[in-house]
């Protein structure tokens, strides 16, 4: 059975993942780690996926924290780094406190992998070549960039 792709700037929500494996990614704003992205609201977000999304429970989660992309800023590269780092750090730590606490839930603790934007420069066989290519169409579709300004601000 074939299913209708949304087209371009068409969004729809979904009843149930087809796939019997896969990967949820949450990319983390460090501005938003202690509210939106806050571990509690991550693991309800997880729980309505995992309740009323997953039809198998053998679906994990990767989630990177966005730490190169708040570079830009008059702080200290050394203040910045120890702030991002302990933030990283407390936040995937509480994560990996209330996943495992509801361990019945998420059977599969080793599906839940953590990482920075940084790490997936390396992780890319053409990372630069993919970014310039969304860049492009960033540039010429004014919808992506009101979401993209929307998804910005704090």
């Amino acid at each position: 059975m074939k299913t209708k792709l949304p087209g371009k700037n068409e969004f729809f929500d979904i009843n149930k993942l087809p796939a019997e494996e896969g990967i949820l990614l949450f990319p983390f704003s460090m501005s938003k780690l202690s509210n939106g992205h806050s571990p509690t609201q991550v693991i309800k977000d997880l729980q309505f996926f995992s309740e009323k999304k997953i039809a198998f429970p053998k679906v994990g989660a990767n989630f990177i924290y966005a730490d190169f992309l708040y570079l830009f800023s008059n702080e200290k590269a050394s203040t910045l780094k120890k702030k991002y780092t302990e933030m990283i750090w407390s936040h995937s730590n509480a994560l990996k406190n209330l996943i495992h606490k509801n361990r019945k839930l998420f059977q599969i603790q080793h599906a839940f992998s953590f990482m920075t934007w940084s790490q997936l420069y390396l992780l890319s066989q053409d990372f630069q070549r993919r970014f310039d290519s969304l860049k492009k169409i960033y540039k010429e579709d004014k919808l992506f960039q009101k979401y993209i300004k929307e998804d910005a601000q704090v």
